[in-house]
């Protein structure tokens, strides 16, 4: 058996949500009306709902694995534009892993993160 998870994340604005994935994960989106976006990228493949929310109260998240590279990853997303998360700076953390967190317009969560060697 084989499987493939694809995180569908909540969007408020289809566009906001839709240009930032161009501009930031290079995705290819596919919008069908205004209330459902696909986005494909080398990161994987997310999938939006649009629906009203406060996204300061938005639980969204992701956690995308990376086996190399962290630090030119970050230096690639930042320099897009990505949104850091409050505490989203790359770092070393205590359970091993070096990780940064990235924030969409709606708030969703992408936290990117490589084991230590």
């Amino acid at each position: 058996m084989s499987l493939l998870v694809i995180p569908k994340l909540p969007m408020q604005a289809i566009e906001a949500t839709n240009d930032y994935l161009q501009q930031v994960f290079l995705a290819e989106t596919k919008a069908f009306g205004a209330d459902y976006l696909i986005a494909t990228s080398i990161y994987g493949e997310f999938h939006y709902f649009r629906m009203d929310f406060d996204p300061l109260q938005n639980y969204g998240q992701v956690y995308i694995r990376t086996e190399d590279k962290i630090e030119e990853l970050y230096a690639t997303l930042t320099s897009r534009g990505a949104m850091l998360a409050k505490f989203g700076h790359l770092a070393t953390k205590p359970w091993g892993l070096t990780e940064f967190a990235l924030l969409d317009p709606s708030h969703n969560l992408y936290t990117f993160g490589q084991v230590l060697a």
